[in-house]
């Protein structure tokens, strides 16, 4: 062949900088279609170089797609195959109109006598798979497995693996000559093989249960590094099926870490160890010593490396702090940023309400330094993090907390005035006896000259004064002419929070707010903003009337009670679990008998009879389970047994429950949805929460927003302020909202912690001068549940420490109190170990397992709640209690 690849590229670059690049490609492909259509068996052979080139640079080549099957197929020159199989792999893909010709073309070549003709299809093939050709050529890769020709044996049992992806019962006919490969006297085999066994256990290692002796031997042998990493991997992937497997790894994972020199090596059984996890404190600290020594080392990745997996060690077993104190202050007083952050991570995670004013103090002391702008705002972050978890349930003295947010305000390279105010405005609505002095710092950054760019701090700010504070002497601070600079809403906000100053004012007062009134008021009425003017000269309007009335003392009463609620800082504070609808989880109807069934519970018994009907069920003989290597690799099946024919039947029926990808959850009140807000513009409803088992803290959530109004709006700007748990991914503006409309608008974020019920705070602003509209949206624990898969039950409930106890009389029958629980838990429900009992069994979108037992005896409900978290145990109890309570209603 006479094609020069430097040459060609040569050409082609040399047209591009000419600005003839269209010219050059169409020269070239009118060459190559006059070759692929000569009778020159050469030519067509000389136009598949040039053909690749083309298709490398982007080019469309799918027209000779035919024209390279027909380059295939001639004979008698490896050459030609490997050239044409190259192209193939290239050019070619599974949608490809061409691959339905191909198959007896790719089995002839695959079983020639020229080795190496099979092995440049083996090369390419994967590329263009499809279950017909691995259907068809199946047998033979398996045969090549054996073969004696080393490269060819390879090049098959990688191809296994791919033909196994398309052709799943494959993998039952070759599991034996691929376990026998395990044994081959070549180390390279063995890796390859190591390869192929750890792709199929990534997927699903329960078939592979009985190789756990081979693999377990292997590692005690082998001392290839490369083998040994795959080894590691199999292993820890074999964890998950069988729970005896962590102890026995143990020793051998200390020995690999005490004697090998690899660090791949080293990093891959300490992550194993971290991942599976196992929790024996003699083999953490051994990691944990071994790779403080790579902190130090001069490459800044391997150092980084090193810093992640120590202090993912410490997190497992904590006491190991205390001994590694040193090398943690020097992390934390490290020059580089990732370093720094890491181990900051690790305090932060590690904060407790004893510890909370010295992590708090290390993370503040790194944030003053001036010579790390950059991370400010990701400390001031942290900071606020850690003193919000659980819902500031490590903080005693709110006071303190204050103060932390001002020190963080306060500083000039600040930026995250979003979180800070979001806290502001929380701390002043949940904690009465902290508002004199959240107003008394709120007068301060409203006046501080720094502020005025930050709109949603000064939003706060206003709206605190205005709610909670009875000192008329802020009112000029309100109304400062630098006020009338500010956005719109802005200068709104603040022209409410004087009227409330004012309504509140003692009457001796109001006579000095009057004259200011008349010296501020004409400033924001010649704003550029209509609607702040339009308010403003309203609000001249007003007052002049209430002076000018005889009944100025009473108007203003009248004022104060129905414009203005007074706020008492003894008011108890809001729960935290908000109150769930009776409909929200109603029981779903799961069986389409035309009959309904009379279920008569005894009471005290652990059966009920069923009336003048003998319940049926299908008899599933038992099964032998045999060694079949199956595996689905798209979802897991759960196979249930039912019960044989019996006149009686269980407290609990059956329900078959199905894995998704992806859970809706449908919030319902009524036929209406969760109220988050309405007022006289906007009235907004949450109708749907989606979560996504692939995205774990991702949040979908569908708003029914219906304009109430006498007008129209362009569009309706939608805000969720932002805080350390909840973050935007997709918040869009609505369009164009007729009078009267109802439009659907989907918004996403992500939550962080979802083990606590939570309230989400959402603002929607209308054009045209609407009302705006402060909702929140109520998200509870059991949202974000998934059906867990019963054949990890055993590990769940090994790993499910923490325990909650539910008991309550009910007068609900067994089956409506299952059915409501199910339905709410979005639970995979398991026989018992008697008929009284079903398991309720849901993972969280993060991995938590939540196990609920469900025991009814003589009307007395019983709920064991078991979680990997105590947080998400405690919640999912409180959910249940009161689930089973709406049903009594």
């Amino acid at each position: 062949m006479n094609f020069n690849l430097a040459e060609r590229s040569q050409e082609y670059y040399r047209a591009v900088f000419e600005g003839k690049q269209t010219e050059y490609i169409t020269e070239m492909l009118q060459k190559i279609q006059a070759e692929l259509r000569s009778q020159s068996t050469l030519a067509k052979i000389e136009s598949i170089p040039q053909l690749i080139f083309i298709n490398f640079l982007g080019y469309d080549t799918s027209w000779a797609d035919f024209d390279l099957l027909d380059v295939m197929s001639i004979e008698n020159s490896f050459s030609t195959k490997r050239v044409s199989y190259t192209a193939a792999s290239a050019m070619w893909n599974c949608d490809s109109n061409v691959i339905v010709l191909a198959p007896n073309r790719i089995s002839k070549d695959i079983t020639s006598p020229n080795s190496f003709t099979a092995t440049a299809v083996l090369n390419s093939i994967s590329s263009f798979m499809t279950e017909t050709i691995a259907q068809l050529i199946a047998g033979d890769v398996i045969s090549l497995m054996k073969s004696q020709r080393l490269p060819l044996k390879q090049k098959a049992i990688a191809t296994f693996y791919r033909i196994c992806l398309k052709y799943q019962p494959a993998l039952k006919i070759g599991i034996q000559t691929l376990r026998g490969a395990l044994d081959d006297p070549n180390p390279s085999t063995v890796r390859i093989v190591l390869g192929v066994f750890c792709e199929f256990s990534a997927h699903n290692p329960q078939p592979f249960v009985p190789l756990i002796p081979k693999f377990f031997g292997m590692l005690a042998t082998c001392y290839d590094n490369l083998s040994q990493i795959r080894l590691i991997k199999i292993l820890s992937y074999l964890c998950t099926v069988e729970p005896r497997l962590p102890k026995k790894l143990i020793q051998p994972f200390t020995d690999l870490i005490n004697s090998t020199s690899s660090h791949s090596v080293l990093f891959e059984c300490i992550d194993a160890v971290i991942n599976i996890p196992i929790s024996n404190s003699a083999l953490i600290s051994n990691a944990t010593s071994r790779v403080e020594s790579f902190i130090y080392n001069s490459n800044p990745n391997m150092r980084y490396l090193a810093l992640q997996q120590f202090m993912k060690l410490i997190r497992l077993n904590p006491r190991l702090i205390t001994d590694h104190r040193e090398i943690i202050g020097e992390c934390i007083n490290h020059d580089d940023d990732s370093i720094r952050l890491t181990a900051i991570d690790l305090i932060s995670s590690l904060a407790t309400a004893k510890t909370l004013d010295n992590v708090v103090g290390r993370i503040y002391e790194q944030l003053r330094d001036p010579k790390r702008p950059s991370t400010k705002d990701q400390l001031a972050e942290k900071i606020i993090e850690i003193c919000s978890r659980d819902d500031y349930e490590m903080i005693s003295d709110f006071e303190w907390y204050i103060a932390v947010l001002m020190d963080i305000s306060d500083d000039p390279q600040i930026s995250c005035f979003d979180l800070l105010s979001e806290q502001f405005l929380d701390l002043a609505e949940r904690v009465p006896s902290i508002r004199r002095r959240i107003v008394h710092e709120m007068s301060r950054i409203i006046e501080n000259p720094r502020f005025f760019s930050a709109d949603n701090l000064l939003l706060v700010a206003s709206y605190i004064i205005g709610e909670f504070s009875d000192d008329y002497s802020l009112f000029s601070s309100i109304l400062q002419p630098v006020i009338i600079n500010d956005s719109a809403r802005v200068q709104a906000c603040c022209l409410a929070a004087s009227l409330k100053l004012y309504l509140r004012a003692s009457e001796s007062e109001r006579l000095e707010l009057d004259s200011l009134y008349q010296l501020k008021l004409p400033l924001f009425a010649s704003s550029q903003y209509t609607d702040v003017s339009e308010k403003a000269e309203t609000l001249i309007k007003l007052l002049e009337i209430i002076n000018n009335s005889d009944r100025k003392i009473s108007l203003l009463e009248n004022f104060c009670k129905k414009l203005y609620v007074f706020h008492n800082d003894e008011e108890e504070e809001i729960d935290e679990i908000p109150d769930r609808p009776p409909a929200l989880d109603e029981p779903v109807t799961l069986f389409t008998e035309e009959t309904e069934e009379d279920i008569a519970y005894l009471s005290g018994k652990s059966k009920i009879k069923k009336s003048n009907r003998r319940r049926k069920h299908r008899k599933n003989k038992n099964k032998k389970q045999v060694q079949d290597f199956e595996i689905n690799f798209d979802q897991s099946e759960d196979s249930n047994e039912d019960d044989e024919d019996d006149e009686e039947f269980d407290a609990f029926e059956d329900r078959p429950t199905t894995s998704m990808k992806a859970s809706r959850r449908k919030l319902q009140q009524g036929q209406e949805g969760q109220l988050v807000g309405q007022n006289n513009s906007l009235i907004v409803r949450a109708t749907d929460i989606i979560i996504s088992s692939a995205r774990p803290n991702l949040v979908e959530i569908e708003l029914l927003v219906t304009n109430c109004a006498r007008t129209n709006f362009e569009s309706v700007e939608i805000q969720v302020p932002q805080s350390a748990n909840v973050k935007q991914v997709v918040v869009k503006p609505i369009g164009q909202m007729p009078q009267g409309s109802s439009i659907f608008h989907h918004i996403m974020l992500e939550i962080a912690i979802i083990n606590n019920p939570q309230s989400i705070r959402i603002m929607l602003i209308p054009s045209n001068g609407g009302e705006t509209l402060e909702g929140r949206i109520r998200l509870v624990p059991s949202n974000f549940l998934l059906p867990g898969d019963s054949a990890l039950l055993s590990i769940a409930q090994n790993e499910s420490v923490f325990i909650s106890n539910v008991s309550i009389s009910s007068n609900s029958k067994p089956k409506t109190v299952l059915n409501a629980l199910s339905t709410m838990l979005r639970a995979n429900i398991i026989r018992g170990n008697d008929p009284t009992s079903r398991i309720l069994f849901s993972r969280t979108t993060t991995g938590l397992n939540v196990i609920s037992i469900l025991k009814i005896n003589q009307g007395i409900v019983e709920v064991t709640v078991k979680s990997s978290d105590n947080n998400m145990a405690n919640s999912i109890s409180r959910e249940i209690e009161m689930k089973i309570r709406s049903l009594m209603a």
